[in-house]
Order: structure tokens, then C-alpha cells, then sequence
């Protein structure tokens, strides 16, 4: 596919690392012709058992793959924050004056455990995250394009300002999470549940990129 998003800007969150989604959609939005703005919040993947990486080379690598033209953005927030997600909209707003693409990749990791593990404070953390985030993110990249309200129909309202949305689930993909030095599970059995998986194999993060690359090209939104 050649450069089809000259012209445009994309906000990508959760990339703050390269063996991440975000990173990996980021990249290959850039790759594709597009402004990048990317939010990150390295001390949540500080806290992981993968750990964090390298912002400057995370800034490096997408800062490599933009085409000539566009411009690269970041900025750092905790999207838990209940006025975090507008934030960032309007900090990714600034580079080209508009946002024409959000990706939301970013999610909440780690201290799932069991059912009997599973506390109200826990499950609120994540879901301020992952739902809530995703959200406040839609709506405030929306109110762009004119003035409404968001309802449990958002596919079917945000059609009336013209933009499509799409929600990936890109199944199980190695963010670092199922390699045997940085895991954070039993890996026991992965082989046999392996033979179940059509291609035989975990996905790896340019795959969900390369089909996000693709949605964008005619679409506005994926998230």
C-alpha cells in the first residue's frame, strides 16, 4: 500500500513500547503518510514484569518512518485521569490543528489473577482505563467535527459527522508477555493451544498494524 494518508493526522495511544500495538500502528501510519501524535505512560510498563523501554529510541523509530511532510508529536498521561483523555486531544490537536485518525491501543495490564483475587479498587482501575478512557478519547475527538452528545449507539451517531468506527480485536498477539524471560504466566501447554489457532502461531503486532493501515485508508476511527 503507498503513502494514502498525506495530509492527515493520527493520534495512536499506549505506545511506549516497541515491542508494543501502539508502537507497531504508529509506525506503519507514518509509513502510510500520516502526521503521528502518540501518547505513552512509561511507569505503567515500569511496574510490568516486561518493563518499560527506551522513549527516545520509541520517538526515534516512528520520527524514522514519517514521510516527507508530516510531523511527529508525544506526550505523556495517565488516561485513569478523568480529564486525562481531552487532554490529549488537544495536545494532539496542536502539531496540524486536527486529529483525523485515533487509534485507542492503549489497555490497562497486569494483577488480573483469579476471580477470588479481584477487588472493586482493581477492577475500577481497569476499567477507568479501558473503557472509560476509550470513551472520553471518542468523544472528545468527535466534538471536532460538531457539536453532540455521545449515546450507547456510537457507531451509528458518529456516522452523522462522517466519521466510521471500528473496534480490532487482534486475538492473542506477543507483546513480550508470552516470551519465557518476561512473561507474567504459566506458558505450560502454549504449544498444544498453539495447534488450535489457524495459522499456528501468536500474532505479532505488525499484523493487527498492517489491518488497522488498511481501515484507515478509507475510514476515520479504530480503536
Amino acid at each position: 500500500m503507498g503513502p494514502t494518508l498525506h495530509g492527515r493526522t493520527a493520534l495512536v495511544t499506549g505506545v511506549s513500547r516497541r515491542k508494543g500495538i501502539g508502537y507497531a500502528v504508529a509506525v506503519r501510519l507514518a509509513e502510510l503518510g500520516a502526521s503521528v501524535f502518540v501518547q505513552h505512560f512509561a511507569p505503567h510498563d515500569d511496574e510490568q514484569l516486561w518493563g518499560g523501554d527506551d522513549l527516545d529510541a520509541v520517538r526515534a523509530g516512528i520520527r524514522s518512518a514519517l514521510t516527507e511532510g508530516a510531523v511527529f508529536g508525544d506526550v505523556s498521561a495517565a488516561l485513569a485521569g478523568p480529564d486525562a483523555a481531552a487532554a490529549v486531544v488537544r495536545a494532539a490537536v496542536g502539531p496540524t490543528g486536527r486529529v483525523d485518525i485515533l487509534v485507542a491501543s492503549h489497555a490497562r495490564s497486569g494483577g488480573e489473577g483469579s476471580i477470588f483475587d479481584m477487588t472493586a479498587e482493581m477492577l475500577d482501575g481497569h476499567w477507568q482505563v479501558n473503557a472509560r478512557a476509550t470513551l472520553l478519547l471518542t468523544r472528545a475527538f468527535a466534538e471536532q467535527f460538531g457539536d453532540a452528545g455521545l449515546t450507547p449507539t456510537v457507531a451509528s451517531e458518529l456516522l452523522s459527522r462522517g466519521i466510521t468506527l471500528n473496534t480490532v480485536n487482534p486475538g492473542p498477539v506477543n507483546t513480550g508477555y508470552l516470551d519465557p524471560e518476561t512473561t507474567d504466566r504459566p506458558l505450560d501447554g502454549m504449544l498444544e493451544y498453539l495447534r488450535t489457532i489457524p495459522f499456528g502461531r501468536f500474532g505479532e503486532p505488525t499484523d493487527p498494524a498492517r489491518l488497522i493501515g488498511w481501515l484507515v485508508g478509507g475510514f476515520s476511527l479504530a480503536n
